[in-house]
């Protein structure tokens, strides 16, 4: 989390926007916005709420049927998603891929 807002932080002025997304109990909000705010992230941030978590997962990427988490999905100015990242990704990959569409 601290690299991501390293970055997010970094890329803001070329129009890079983070949001991200808690896939945390509701009981457990509060730990996610300590979390956040620990890390000084800035930006939207949500928890999610649905009653089935797998059609949100489908829907937001065929490939990411599963849920893993760590899961990081890249989007275009237009707003098409480009790239996904399921798991542990290098802070280096993720500038890579992100200032590409800069």
């Amino acid at each position: 989390m601290p690299k991501l807002v390293q970055l997010s932080r970094k890329l803001a002025s070329r129009g890079f926007d983070l949001v991200m997304i808690s896939a945390d109990e509701a009981e457990q909000r509060g730990a996610a916005a300590k979390l956040l705010e620990d890390n000084r992230a800035e930006g939207a941030s949500y928890l999610l709420k649905t009653a089935d978590n797998d059609k949100f997962y489908s829907a937001v990427d065929a490939k990411w049927s599963s849920g893993e988490l760590p899961a990081l999905f890249l989007y275009d100015r237009s707003g098409k998603k480009v790239r996904s990242f399921f798991g542990e990704t290098s802070i280096a990959d993720l500038e890579t891929a992100i200032s590409k569409l800069l």
